[in-house]
Parts: C-alpha cells; sequence; structure tokens
C-alpha cells in the first residue's frame, strides 16, 4: 500500500517535515498499523502540495489528510482522501486508546475497499469501553 500523509503546517524549527516533529513517532506507528509500504509526505502550506498530491494519485498512492486543515485543503482541490485526526500530543481525542484504534481500523477498511470514511467526528463518549463518534 502506498499513501501520502499531507500535514498542516511544520513549526518553523522543524526543518525536515514530519521527521522533526513531535508526532513524528506516532505516524511512524500508524503508518505500520495501517499497512502502508510506500510513504509520501508532504503539507498543505507548500505551494507544490497540489500538483504533487495529483501526481502520486496517478502513481497509485490513497492520500490520508492529517487534521481539519489539510482536509478541507484537499477537499477544496477535490481530492479523495481519508481524514485522520492530527497526530500531534495535544490532540486530546488521542488520549482515548479505543478512538484511535477505531480510526486506525476505519482507516485500513478505507484503504483496501475505497467507499466513504467514517471520519474521526468527535466522540459522544469517551468514558469505558465502546465509545462512540459521530
Amino acid at each position: 500500500m502506498k499513501v501520502v500523509f499531507v500535514g498542516d503546517k511544520p513549526k518553523a524549527k522543524n526543518k525536515r517535515a514530519f521527521q522533526d516533529a513531535g508526532c513524528a513517532d506516532k505516524l511512524q506507528r500508524w503508518a505500520r498499523q495501517i499497512g502502508a509500504l510506500e510513504v509520501h509526505m508532504t503539507n498543505r502550506v507548500l505551494k507544490r502540495m497540489p500538483k504533487e498530491v495529483l501526481k502520486l494519485m496517478k502513481e497509485n498512492y490513497k492520500i490520508i489528510a492529517l487534521g481539519k486543515s489539510a482536509e478541507k485543503a484537499l477537499t477544496k482541490l477535490g481530492v479523495p482522501h481519508y481524514p485522520m485526526p492530527h497526530p500531534s500530543g495535544r490532540n486530546r481525542l488521542l488520549n482515548d486508546t479505543d478512538y484511535e484504534a477505531f480510526v486506525i481500523d476505519d482507516c485500513k477498511r478505507w484503504l483496501r475497499e475505497g467507499g466513504k470514511p467514517k471520519g474521526f467526528g468527535r466522540p459522544v463518549n469517551v468514558r469505558g469501553k465502546g465509545a462512540t463518534w459521530k
């Protein structure tokens, strides 16, 4: 499976997108969990992003948006993508391991089957097992 992670915008101190970021370990773990064999990374603020993403789509890469800003940019371009939550440590939704597992499983399903992602809306119940999302 070949995927492109499209992020928001790196902090100025991060010289290499995603690699120097605090969320790099989580992003690498997610790539393994969804079965990504080839991973390309870009950011929505880069001028080359639209052409880069469209070129990679022609090479059968699946596009994954990391966070709402990246999701909005890809939607505006009309690019089919899976909306993942931003992997930042500040994203409190990811404190819920059931929620994170739900998102990973749904992303794997979307990568295999296509169709509409269930998305990563707000949790209705984040306490205990059986949390649901809308």
